[in-house]
């Protein structure tokens, strides 16, 4: 069910029936829940779509944009929490992050992952693919595991501490194979540094300038590395409103979940406790007809007093069929 799954954004101001109607065009549905506040009567801005048909989803994410009622409306695929992350659910990327991409030829990776869409770039050294769209990434993550020549490719999405592993793994596999031809490079460096020190130890405008200069630096050096903090807590925000929604939906279903059982419970409950009553009434019966037998035979004679009989014969017959179905009766309930 999972690569049937859509999840779709921007429905604040869409219905149920008014979803179900559009995206019935595309092909028949198997699911189709939005999570709802009952008190306030109130939609949350999203819901999943389960098509029947695989065909259905890939026509529906083909045909983006999506407008309903003048509102342009958020479609991705749906991944599996069993095999997927919260931030590969989450995240919405062109780019897809693999690890130890370098030990692969560059062409056989671009035959293999161009079927799942239109490729932009490939960076071996960085280990990232980069898609033309987004839903591509989404599909690649679907069809896992990958494998190329019987070796499994480990694939997720872009996130920017992932990103930033990448490029330290790639800068210490860089110091690893070239460290002879960057020693001489450390040693000019250094050389350039101390020729720059004594310098500027005989002329301290100069060394005032610099310091300028190296203070100018590390102030946009802190206004960078605050923006990039600002953007990574807006992702991270992002992130948990998602996760968040998603969990509501979660607590919604158990909570409808619990109040189906407790109506069947009661049911249940209610059928138990007549039976009892009702097995009650006839142990009841039965012991007093048991403990009273003359009492009984006298109302009996009683009743057939007032009530006209035709012959004495038909009387004993029908006291004999009376008796019969008592002891029938009492046979049952014991038995």
């Amino acid at each position: 069910m999972s690569d049937r799954q859509v999840f779709i954004g921007n429905l604040c101001n869409i219905s149920n029936d008014i979803l179900r109607t559009y995206c019935e065009k595309y092909g028949s549905l198997t699911e189709l829940s939005i999570n709802r506040d009952k008190e306030n009567n109130v939609y949350h801005c999203f819901a999943f779509v389960t098509f029947q048909k695989t065909q259905s989803i890939s026509k529906f994410m083909s045909s983006r944009p999506h407008i309903i009622n003048g509102d342009e409306i958020f479609v991705k695929r749906a991944l599996p929490r069993s095999t997927s992350s919260i931030p590969e659910r989450l995240i919405v990327t062109n780019r897809l992050i693999l690890q130890d991409l370098f030990t692969h030829d560059k062409n056989l990776l671009q035959n293999y992952f161009q079927k799942y869409g239109r490729i932009k770039k490939i960076d071996v050294e960085q280990g990232f693919i980069d898609y033309e769209d987004y839903d591509d990434v989404d599909r690649v993550l679907l069809a896992r595991p990958h494998y190329i020549r019987d070796e499994e490719i480990t694939v997720t999405k872009f996130a920017p501490s992932e990103q930033e592993q990448s490029n330290n793994h790639y800068h210490q596999r860089s110091n690893h194979r070239h460290r002879s031809n960057h020693q001489p490079d450390r040693i000019i460096h250094i050389s350039k540094t101390s020729r720059k020190h004594s310098a500027t130890e005989q002329n301290p405008s100069e060394n005032t300038f610099v310091n300028h200069v190296n203070n100018d630096d590390n102030v946009e050096d802190g206004e960078i590395h605050e923006q990039n903090s600002n953007i990574r807590y807006e992702r991270l925000e992002e992130q948990f409103q998602e996760y968040k929604q998603l969990k509501e939906i979660e607590i919604c279903s158990l909570r409808m979940d619990l109040e189906r059982t407790k109506r069947q419970l009661i049911d249940l409950t209610q059928e138990k406790l007549d039976l009892l009553l009702k097995n009650q009434r006839i142990f009841h019966n039965e012991l007093t007809l048991r403990l009273f037998p003359e009492q009984i035979s006298a109302q009996t004679q009683t009743i057939h007093d007032f009530i006209p009989s035709t012959s004495e014969p038909t009387n004993k017959k029908r006291r004999l069929s009376t008796t019969l179905s008592i002891d029938d009766r009492e046979y049952d309930y014991y038995s």
